[in-house]
């Protein structure tokens, strides 16, 4: 009917005419309600970062409420609170007569036929503009109010610059004829905030939403819907600019006006407690996030029920609260729970159901569920990629969130395959500096680490870092998170370059660690107290070429700005790290003792900066052996940090473990133990159990354990730290073979000699497959294996072994090192128990001759073996050599 009376009126008045004008203004209003009825159940806004950068379609910014266009009682009962407020409407109010609702951009998407009325609204509107401005002025109610609809029009089809335009020329007509405080003008307001919300300009949408509540404070009241409206949406700008106190005060008054106006189990007044619980989540108030979550999700499933849209998000919600506070078994069942609601609700290939999927897989990921992650990611990943483009972000999620399940399972190289194509594709449409990018690039770094790749992956953990850096800042989580993978890196590469694995020698063996063997005890990245693996000449180069820099720069510092600038002082402290490096310690020494006094002086002795300075001079000073007095300094740093950052922070605990090292270079081994235990009870609650740093605190307190002679104790600690670390790295990885060995010692001295053959085999097999048959720790590993089978009178195997072991250090090390002479008297002492008295006489003579020969007449070594010739002559001489003593 209003089209035939718009084509009579356009035929029989003309276009311009009055009355052809208004009907072309109630048709298109005919459009708009069509559409807006048809959506009476509206959906949740999605957030300013869009939904599709966030997983289970859990937005990061608490959206806010929209109501639609409610016709009687009855159908207002049905009729859905939105997060936010669309444009507003013809909502229940004192007003005779309002414009027409606009529901929110975020209703479900625009079909065809949707985007075809609402263009040809825009057409209608448009012509019928022109006319009523040409025909009747531009401040003309009739005018105002067809403007009114056209920005509604516009703004529904995501025109949102255009729509901004049209509404601030509404808001103007409005206030110049109705006054800046009439209830039509503050839903003016509302509309253009709203379209600045979405324009993502939420500085200027705070400013609109707060002229509305103020006015609707003082016309309204403080309990009306529309005031209650405006301070929930000023808290939804509020949120997004990360005002999450100010934010929160909002979405109180709200709450507290929806529970008195509305009551508790209103759908407007859930959905305020959604958006607290949100709102609360985001200042880490976890507790009282949970308990509001719980509220909404119980009031949704009554009101709604339990296959809703919106309970299922309050599903999505609650089931991150709950693994925020690592609650990860209760929230897989919420994720469960969620997933089966909405594949009964909407179909297992809908958009978001596949994002609860993504939910559940990453519920299990927690968890260390990873094989179980991996089939959640890969369904959503296969819907996804014959649904939408190649490149959209929901398949870039769940590609990187696949790497991240299969580099967990060590299967480094489809993990990094995946890695590189969301990398790719992200710095395509987003950007190289973009968030996602930048995670893309951390995740790809870590594969890299874990395929022992480390040029590679130093280039992209640095190139993270960086991005982190300046997108976040140096002190978010996300950035502290990339210094961390940095440290692993140098840890790694550390430990994986010329490293050994030297066992922990039983007690009637006193073989000692060399000073070109790499020690058996770690440490953690940067707190290293053990001699640096050897330089290359490249590194070398480069290490000296930066020292003259650093040198020729600290000269002109110091020269423009004086000796305490804080830039003087960095410089400082730059070429001393420099000088460590290159292990000219006595000259580190004195550059760290400068530093020291200067960040002293400006800085004062509590600052965090101070005590990286003093762990710094404690390294030099250990370096140098002048233990004593590295033991005073590493005491100071431990005492300082556990007074102003905690006894659980990180930088603590690595200076307990600085000190226990130290301490035990004294074979201080009491006071080594409990420095260890210390250390251990923080990493387990900083970093948790699995972490690298904590399993080399397990091992290193199982090797004191073992000086002290506490098998026992050892053997527990031993095996925790076998257990960690081939979940963690792997059974052949070093520190892995380190621990089985390490296992061997503690089981072989309690005389558990079948179990520690098991051990010692095992490690064997590790060397042997990783580093090959003649590496040093192959034939350390074989050494131990050799003892243990002489130990159980299995002397032929044994000989096997031995023999195999010094033939491989004569080529290695050559015949005069202690370690060659070492295997030489095993040798001999296994002739010896099978009665090859000859044989055994040569090789105690040879092992003579040799260790006089590279170390002297006067050694202690040398004296031991000559010791053990003279008894090895003695006994042979006596008429019953059976019965004599075996030399030792």
């Amino acid at each position: 009917m209003h089209r035939r009376t718009l084509e009579d009126r356009e035929k029989t008045l003309g276009l311009n005419h009055h009355d052809t004008q208004q009907s072309r203004c109630d048709f298109a209003r005919l459009l708009l309600d069509r559409k807006n009825t048809v959506r009476a159940e509206n959906i949740q806004h999605h957030p300013a970062e869009g939904r599709k950068t966030i997983p289970l379609g859990d937005p990061d910014t608490p959206p806010n409420f929209t109501t639609t266009k409610p016709h009687s009682e009855k159908q207002k009962e049905k009729t859905d609170t939105k997060h936010r407020h669309g444009p507003a409407g013809n909502r229940i109010s004192p007003e005779p007569h309002h414009p027409d609702i606009l529901p929110s951009a975020d209703s479900p998407s625009v079909t065809p036929s949707d985007q075809k009325s609402y263009e040809e609204a825009e057409i209608i509107h448009r012509h019928a503009l022109q006319g009523m401005e040409k025909a009747l002025g531009s401040d003309h109610p009739f005018t105002v109010e067809n403007m009114n609809m056209l920005g509604e029009t516009l703004f529904y089809l995501r025109k949102y610059d255009e729509a901004e335009v049209i509404f601030r020329r509404t808001l103007a007509g409005r206030e110049k004829t109705l006054g800046a405080d009439h209830p039509t003008t503050l839903t003016c307001l509302d509309n253009l905030g709203e379209t600045l919300l979405d324009l993502k300009r939420y500085r200027e949408a705070e400013a609109m939403y707060r002229r509305a509540l103020v006015g609707r404070e003082k016309i309204l009241g403080p309990v009306h819907r529309d005031t209650l409206l405006s301070a929930n949406n000023l808290g939804v700008a509020l949120c997004n600019q990360k005002k999450y106190q100010e934010a929160e005060i909002m979405y109180r008054q709200a709450l507290e006006g929806s529970e008195k106006a509305l009551g508790l189990h209103h759908r407007a007044t859930l959905l305020c407690t959604y958006n607290l619980a949100r709102v609360l989540h985001k200042q880490k108030k976890y507790i009282e996030a949970e308990m509001m979550h719980w509220r909404t999700l119980a009031g949704r499933e009554n009101a709604l029920g339990p296959g809703h849209l919106h309970t299922l998000r309050s599903m999505v919600n609650l089931g991150r609260a709950l693994r925020t506070q690592e609650t990860d078994e209760e929230a897989e069942i919420m994720c469960r729970r969620e997933l089966a609601s909405r594949e009964k609700a909407l179909g297992r290939d809908h958009s978001d159901t596949l994002w609860s999927v993504s939910g559940l897989g990453q519920a299990l990921f927690y968890q260390k569920k990873w094989d179980e992650a991996e089939v959640m990611h890969r369904r959503a990943l296969a819907v996804r990629e014959k649904t939408l483009e190649r490149d959209h972000p929901d398949i870039l999620w769940s590609v990187s969130e696949l790497g991240q399940a299969l580099c967990h399972q060590k299967k480094c190289y489809e993990a990094e395959v995946l890695h590189r194509r969301a990398l790719a594709a992200r710095e395509k449409t987003l950007g190289k500096n973009h968030l996602d990018t930048l995670r893309s690039v951390r995740d790809l770094g870590v594969v890299l680490l874990e395929q022992k790749k480390y040029d590679e992956a130093e280039i992209m953990c640095r190139r993270a870092l960086v991005g982190r850096e300046k997108a976040l800042g140096p002190k978010h989580i996300d950035t502290l998170q990339c210094l961390n993978d940095l440290d692993m890196l140098r840890w790694h590469r550390k430990n994986n370059v010329g490293a050994e694995i030297i066992q922990h020698h039983p007690a009637d063996v006193k073989e000692k660690i060399l000073p070109l063997d790499t020690t058996h005890r770690h440490e953690p990245a940067g707190k290293e107290t053990t001699p640096e693996p050897p330089m290359t000449p490249a590194d070398e180069r480069k290490y000296e070429e930066a020292a003259i820099i650093y040198r020729h720069a600290l000269q002109g510092i110091e020269k423009t700005l004086g000796p305490d600038h804080p830039f003087t002082i960095e410089n400082m402290n730059m070429l001393g790290e420099t000088l460590f490096y290159l292990r000219k310690h006595d000259e580190a020494e004195v550059i760290f003792r400068r530093t020291l006094a200067g960040k002293e002086k400006t800085l004062g002795a509590d600052h965090p900066t101070t005590f990286t300075c003093l762990d710094n001079l404690g390294r030099t000073l250990h370096h140098q052996r002048k233990h004593e007095e590295a033991e005073m300094i590493f005491r100071s740093a431990w005492g300082g940090r556990e007074k102003s950052l905690g006894p659980y922070d990180l930088e603590t605990i690595l200076s307990a473990h600085g000190l226990a090292v130290t301490l035990l270079d004294q074979k201080k081994y009491e006071e080594v133990v409990i420095m260890y235990r210390h250390a251990l009870r923080g990493m387990k609650k900083t970093l948790g159990r699995g972490h690298p740093f904590t399993l080399d605190s397990i091992n290193a307190l199982g090797e004191t354990l073992l000086d002290l002679k506490k098998y026992r104790e050892a053997e527990a600690m031993c095996r925790r730290a076998l257990v960690g670390r081939e979940k963690i790295l792997g059974p052949v990885h070093r520190d892995t073979l380190l621990s089985a060995n390490n296992l061997g010692v503690a089981l072989c001295n309690q005389k558990k000699y079948h179990e520690a053959e098991i051990m010692y085999r095992r490690a064997l097999e590790g060397a042997e497959k990783a580093l090959g048959l003649h590496h040093r720790d192959t034939l350390q590993c074989t050494y131990n294996l050799g003892r243990v089978l002489h130990k159980q009178r299995r002397y032929i195997e044994a000989e096997m072994m031995h023999w195999r072991t010094l033939a491989g250090r004569e080529n290695a090390l050559g015949p005069g090192h202690l370690h060659t002479l070492l295997s030489t008297i095993n040798l001999s002492a296994i002739h010896y128990d099978q009665r090859k008295y000859d044989m055994a006489e040569f090789m105690f003579r040879r092992a003579a001759t040799e260790g006089e020969k590279a170390l002297g007449p006067s050694h202690p070594v040398t004296l031991k073996i000559t010791n053990c010739l003279a008894i090895f002559l003695q006994a042979r001489a006596s008429s019953a050599p059976d019965q004599a003593s075996r030399p030792r």
